[in-house]
């Protein structure tokens, strides 16, 4: 994990993702961080979350998904 004030956040998932809660998790932090989020799903993601993209600073948060999503829970 890097700690930084400025800069992008960039995911990419070229294959299938299996996970048990986060599938694909992109994150800036920090609250006074500047910079954009972007997450790139070209494949399957079956995880209780399937993608976590947050920016709790200021730019943007992008998502490319190529494909279906679907959850069996709600709420």
């Amino acid at each position: 994990m890097v700690q930084s004030l400025t800069g992008d956040v960039m995911a990419v998932a070229n294959r299938d993702v299996k996970a048990g809660n986060a599938g694909l998790v992109a994150a800036l932090v920090q609250a006074m961080a500047t910079g954009n989020v972007n997450v790139t799903a070209n494949r399957a993601i079956a995880a209780r979350s399937g993608i976590d993209a947050e920016n709790f600073g200021s730019g943007a948060i992008w998502l490319s998904l190529p494909l279906i999503a679907w959850s069996d829970r709600c709420c």
